[in-house]
């Protein structure tokens, strides 16, 4: 895993894909926020021992949602068909998710409530990752290597679909106050 302490937090409705690795942050501190990222390859063997832990954490079978974005002609509809929102706001997973990056890469930003920070992961393929419910996240992808991006994704939801997708992801103002983000705070303490 790499992680790096962020020199600002990340500005809203901004793609920033800029790196700075000078503060590298450990995964010890990335797991006190409840995050997990780690190792599980992304062969077809590899892929099954995720989706047997990911049902081990009680997500089901039918919750697996694949996000290949090189099969999709005009991203930005998709991005707003898939979010109805900016990636670059802040975000909360309502009832937590899994992730597997097949392909491609990306940087997730997470907030570091506890310290006043923000610390940016950057995630590669054969990375596997664990989001807690009600942390904020912010989304940044390098525009020119977006559609080399393949995510396998874990929801808890009755029918994996692009709309319960949405309803999965809450962002904004509605983020800020929503329940699952006051008891998020209140298991860091906060």
């Amino acid at each position: 895993m790499r992680a790096y302490i962020r020199s600002n937090s990340p500005l809203e409705g901004v793609n920033d894909t800029s790196l700075d690795t000078s503060r590298p942050a450990s995964s010890e501190e990335v797991k006190a926020l409840g995050w997990e990222v780690f190792p599980q390859g992304n062969d077809v063997q590899s892929q099954e021992r995720f989706k047997v832990l990911a049902r081990s954490q009680g997500f089901t079978q039918t919750d697996a949602l694949r996000i290949d974005l090189s099969q999709i002609d005009d991203i930005e509809s998709f991005m707003d068909l898939a979010g109805k929102k900016p990636l670059s706001q802040n975000n909360i997973f309502v009832e937590g998710s899994m992730g597997l990056i097949l392909s491609g890469s990306y940087f997730l930003d997470i907030e570091d409530p506890v310290n006043n920070r923000w610390i940016r992961l950057v995630l590669t393929s054969g990375d596997a990752l664990s989001a807690p419910s009600g942390a904020f996240f912010r989304c940044a992808v390098i525009e020119a290597e977006i559609k080399e991006l393949s995510v396998l994704v874990f929801f808890k939801v009755n029918e994996l679909s692009l709309d319960s997708l949405s309803s999965q992801i809450c962002a904004g103002k509605d983020a800020e106050k929503h329940p699952v983000r006051v008891e998020y705070l209140k298991s860091l303490g906060k």
